[in-house]
């Protein structure tokens, strides 16, 4: 079997597994929203425990804009080195 038929495969099997457990896909889509129980649960006992998870995903958000940033201009840099008197 080749890598690719294996890759089909497995995403077959995993289609198939998130049809016959919704709760799993709905785990899974929380998570990827950044909403992790632990995190939740914890919340619930911080004052304003949610504004607070708000602000910090909004840092961590930002964070992420500026390191994307960083990357492209070292990328830029990178391929395109500047020249002496340029």
């Amino acid at each position: 079997m080749t890598s690719a038929g294996l890759q089909q495969n497995n995403s077959q099997s995993a289609i198939e597994l998130l049809m016959t457990q919704p709760t799993l896909l709905e785990n899974l889509r929380k998570a990827h929203m950044g909403n992790y129980s632990v995190v939740l649960s914890l919340l619930g006992c911080l004052d304003h425990g949610f504004q607070a998870k708000k602000l910090v995903d909004r840092i961590i958000d930002t964070s992420r804009f500026i390191k994307s940033i960083y990357h492209k201009l070292w990328v830029h840099f990178t391929i395109y080195p500047s020249r002496p008197g340029h």
